[in-house]
């Protein structure tokens, strides 16, 4: 069953990938973490022209709630356009840019609305099991309760990986006492922990304001190391 995403309109995930700055890139480890923040990469994308007609399809998603279907049709019209060879089959190739950027967008649009209410609901819970095939980690983390601004938060926000379909939401003190939950002591000592995590998602989309996001220039994002 094809991955369905909210049709009405989330501002906060529209200004996320708004506000991005195109950034052509070799490969998909041109940039890592945190960078993806601000940057707005498709793997093997060296022409700006090429990646903002992709990336307009999906704001588009965004903005009217078009499908991964769409996004497929649109793709395919773009590559025949800007004479593409990309790597990799069209429908995996379009799923995993469709499905991470509109994951990851969402996944900073609610961390903007938890940030807003955190007075009054302020811990996070992280909720796995969602995929037909989830991750043991993941699944080893469903339920744990933290402060939102704990520093595991910063890399095991979701997405935590291609694919991924885990969430975080926020939780009250009433929540807390109803459900007979309490706030988790059992967390990974160490936010630097990466087992778990797919590469590259090592990062809360998120902890950027809305208001910042690409304000530096492209240039900044490249990864000199790789």
């Amino acid at each position: 069953m094809p991955i369905k995403f909210a049709k009405l309109p989330f501002a906060e995930a529209q200004n996320f990938l708004r506000r991005k700055v195109n950034l052509p890139t070799e490969t998909w480890k041109d940039i890592q973490d945190g960078m993806h923040v601000s940057a707005f990469v498709i793997a093997g994308a060296q022409k700006e022209e090429l990646l903002s007609d992709i990336r307009a399809s999906l704001q588009k998603a965004l903005d009217e709630g078009t499908t991964l279907a769409d996004f497929k049709k649109d793709f395919r019209a773009t590559v025949q356009k800007h004479g593409w060879n990309y790597k990799g089959e069209e429908g995996w190739r379009t799923a995993t840019i469709f499905n991470t950027n509109m994951r990851t967008a969402f996944s900073a649009g609610n961390e903007a609305q938890l940030q807003r209410t955190k007075s009054r609901r302020p811990f996070a819970r992280y909720i796995a099991g969602l995929s037909a095939n989830p991750r043991q980690d993941h699944l080893n983390w469903h339920n744990i309760i933290l402060p939102i601004d704990h520093p595991w938060w910063s890399t095991h926000t979701p997405p935590n990986g291609f694919g991924c379909k885990c969430r975080k939401v926020s939780v009250s003190r009433f929540e807390l006492k109803r459900n007979g939950w309490e706030v988790s002591r059992n967390a990974p000592t160490s936010p630097q922990s990466k087992k778990g995590v797919d590469e590259s998602f090592h990062f809360n989309p998120g902890l950027v304001p809305l208001e910042k996001i690409g304000q530096v220039g492209a240039e900044k994002f490249i990864d000199k190391s790789s």
